[in-house]
């Protein structure tokens, strides 16, 4: 499930949410490896391969819908995991603090998680 701090806070670390923001950028929220998802994650975000790869397998499975297909490891990013990106969910970042998700504009417009870790 996840480790939580004392105030109910779900604890992520700042690879994890790295990949989660780039899941949710995915079409159907879906990668078809950890290779791929580390690969991609590296591309967007500052980091070594080796370190996101590593998340991968450290990754909370709360967060995503895991399915092995032949030799591959294929996630999608479940509802938790949205509801972490979007604040409906408290999070703790290891070593930064809270993670405020999504924020409303004005009008009330969602802004899309990986606009706010750019």
């Amino acid at each position: 499930m996840g480790e939580y701090t004392k105030r109910g806070e779900f604890i992520l670390w700042p690879n994890h949410l790295h990949l989660l923001v780039v899941l949710f950028d995915m079409p159907n929220k879906t990668v078809s490896s950890r290779k791929q998802w580390a690969r991609l994650t590296r591309e967007r975000f500052e980091g070594a391969y080796h370190n996101y790869l590593r998340a991968t397998r450290s990754f909370p499975g709360s967060l995503v819908s895991f399915r092995r297909v032949g030799s591959s490891d294929t996630f999608q990013l479940n509802k938790r995991g949205e509801d972490v990106l979007r604040s409906r969910l408290p999070v703790w970042i290891h070593g930064m603090g809270p993670y405020h998700g999504v924020v409303k504009s004005a009008r009330s417009r969602d802004i899309e998680p990986s606009a706010l870790l750019q």
